[in-house]
């Protein structure tokens, strides 16, 4: 990502879990907002089974004017959640 004026950027990391394959909106959905264009994905956090499931992970580029972010899906496929406090 190009910043040329070195503008104080922020970013909404949207994780989006769909347990079933007709789903069109979410069953389960996290966002973490970081200050830089990183994010360390904990897929732990989610406690929805251990199948297979669809999943998104997306970011929101946060400009200094609304008018000028953007959002883009970084990453879709399959996930596996496990319950918490299973390694």
């Amino acid at each position: 990502m190009e910043n040329p004026g070195s503008e104080a950027l922020s970013y909404d990391w949207t994780y989006s879990a769909y347990l079933f394959e007709s789903s069109v909106v979410p069953d389960s959905e996290r966002v973490s907002h970081t200050t830089g264009p990183n994010y360390d994905f904990d897929a732990s956090r989610f406690t929805v089974g251990v199948a297979p499931i669809r999943c998104i992970l997306s970011v929101r580029v946060n400009a200094p004017e609304p008018a000028r972010s953007k959002t883009l899906n970084v990453w879709s496929g399959r996930c596996i959640n496990y319950p918490s406090g299973i390694n």
